[in-house]
């Protein structure tokens, strides 16, 4: 997961820097659209990709808060000791070692995610654009 981000950030980078380049460099208004799509199609690809990613690791969150919840549930009802005891086990191993997935211990690996990385693009879009117009 790591090694995904670090790439979508170096290479959206990347490309942002190549489109600059070539849009300073051609003066022909007809050559500038393709590449403009090509960047476009790629940004959106890998939007799409991190979205589901994403997504996927809320869903495996929210049912492990489900079992979290389930256990509580069983532990207020009227159920054998033995569900009591399993339930009361179940709690005590989540509340000890569960913990959002990370990435190399650096970020979570969350929703929150992708909005942390479209600010950083941004971010480091905005000077590309600033020294490419300087």
């Amino acid at each position: 997961m790591l090694f995904y981000v670090v790439e979508i950030f170096v290479n959206s980078l990347l490309y942002f820097q190549q489109t600059f380049s070539v849009l300073k460099a051609l003066k022909n208004l007809d050559a500038i659209a393709p590449a403009i799509l090509s960047i476009g199609s790629w940004a959106v690809k890998t939007l799409i990709w991190q979205t589901l990613l994403t997504r996927q690791c809320e869903k495996f969150y929210i049912s492990m808060e489900n079992v979290r919840d389930s256990c509580l549930n069983v532990l207020k009802s009227n159920c054998s000791d033995e569900k009591k005891k399993l339930c009361k086990n179940v709690l005590r191993l989540h509340r000890a070692s569960f913990s959002k997935i990370r990435a190399c211990g650096l970020f979570y690996v969350d929703a929150a995610l992708q909005l942390a990385l479209m600010g950083l693009l941004t971010n480091y879009t905005i000077i590309l654009l600033q020294f490419a117009l300087l």
